[in-house]
């Protein structure tokens, strides 16, 4: 293989890494006092400090991403079309009720609660793939909700459990 051709190799699997966000892969790369000139940014000199740099970034960058689809969440569904929901009693109204009815969180209620949610969400998506997708059948149609709604209901549970243990001392009231 020509130098170039190990160039072009080397650099389509450090781009394949890049956008992968993979740091390990991209740390063994580099040399220990590599230097990193991020669009728009100073220099970054040495590994360590790249490391840094770009888990910084990722983490800050999903941290982002959680807050945005909260917030946009909130204001589409609790705020900009809740009546619309609710008037056609719409699987986003029946996990409002259902998350009203469980106000104080039990181990039980947060068991139940994250099945029924696993349940509804991944009967929609695969339903929806059932209906467009050639590679699905019905029996993963049926089967793949099912294990969701084991593991919501074994997060719920986790959730619950959680905000249960919560001390008084620490001020937090649950909704009533």
């Amino acid at each position: 293989m020509s130098d170039s051709e190990t160039i072009a190799r080397r650099g389509a699997e450090f781009i394949a890494a890049l956008n992968r966000q993979d740091i390990p892969v991209l740390s063994d790369m580099r040399a220990d006092d590599c230097i990193d000139i991020p669009p728009n940014r100073p220099a970054i000199k040495g590994l360590s400090a790249i490391q840094a740099f770009w888990l910084k970034r990722i983490a800050i960058g999903t941290i982002a991403g959680a807050v945005t689809l909260h917030i946009v969440g909130y204001l589409m569904f609790d705020l900009a079309t809740a009546a619309f929901y609710q008037a056609n009693n719409a699987a986003a109204a029946t996990f409002t009720r259902i998350s009203a009815r469980a106000s104080v969180p039990t181990v039980s209620g947060g068991l139940i609660a994250g099945a029924v949610l696993g349940l509804l969400i991944w009967f929609g998506v695969d339903f929806t793939l059932y209906g467009y997708e050639s590679r699905w059948n019905l029996m993963l149609t049926i089967i793949d909700p099912l294990l969701a709604a084991i593991q919501f209901a074994v997060a719920g549970a986790v959730v619950a459990a959680v905000l249960t243990r919560v001390p008084k001392s620490a001020g937090i009231q649950p909704a009533r």
